[in-house]
């Protein structure tokens, strides 16, 4: 098990940073804890992302188990040159694309209220949309499920990637616990940062994923 864990431990770091690379539940975590009462709310927010993005794992590994195994010579070849071509399209998206700030996203969750449901269906609803187009969370759980037969196994290299995935909202968390609570500014300042930055940071995520998705297909090729 070690000896499987040490092989993958820098490519599952990797394809979690990617993961980890999205910023939208990472601002509305921290809007929601620049409110009053945002604690509680942001708590049942996170939970809602957690457990969505642990059961769209669950929901790849069950789809890899069901059909990878079936694939084609000739579907396997569309599907790898696929995402080499998606790939490329993802690089030229960060490159030219110029989004722009979302410095009034926050409007409207001002409407929502405080009950527990809301804020974890707020969660679950934006996990969801990640999960659609989470191609380096679908390539980590194929690769572990190569890589082991073992379902302890299994369960311990997906809950390293999703920790590495989590990271930043780890991070917002131990902030807020730390100084967040006393000072409450300290948690919008760090979110007008990340919007007054975001749009470089949201060509960057298309650019690091595309990267990846060209030199993994193109791996596939020469194997």
């Amino acid at each position: 098990m070690m000896e499987t864990f040490y092989l993958l431990t820098p490519k599952l770091t990797m394809l979690g940073l990617l993961d980890a690379d999205n910023y939208t539940p990472i601002l509305i975590l921290l809007f929601i804890l620049a409110t009053p009462r945002g604690g509680k709310d942001a708590f049942w927010f996170t939970i809602g992302v957690i457990l969505m993005q642990l059961a769209g794992g669950f929901l790849f590994a069950h789809a890899i188990l069901a059909f990878g195994e079936t694939l084609s010579p000739d579907i396997q070849w569309l599907l790898t040159y696929g995402q080499i071509l998606f790939g490329v399209f993802l690089v030229l998206i960060g490159l030219f694309w110029r989004p722009r700030q979302r410095a009034k996203m926050g409007i409207g969750l001002l409407k929502l209220g405080h009950r527990p449901i809301t804020w974890f269906a707020v969660g679950v609803f934006v996990e969801i949309t990640k999960l659609m187009t989470s191609v380096v969370y679908f390539d980590a759980v194929r690769r572990v499920l190569s890589a082991t037969g073992a379902f302890a196994d299994r369960i311990l290299l997906l809950g390293y990637f999703n920790v590495i995935a989590f990271s930043p909202l780890l991070l917002i968390w131990i902030v807020y616990l730390s100084v967040g609570i006393s000072k409450p500014k300290t948690m919008a300042n760090i979110r007008l940062w990340i919007v007054e930055r975001e749009p470089l940071l949201i060509r960057f995520a298309f650019v690091a994923v595309g990267v990846f998705l060209v030199f993994n297909g193109y791996g596939v090729l020469g194997d």
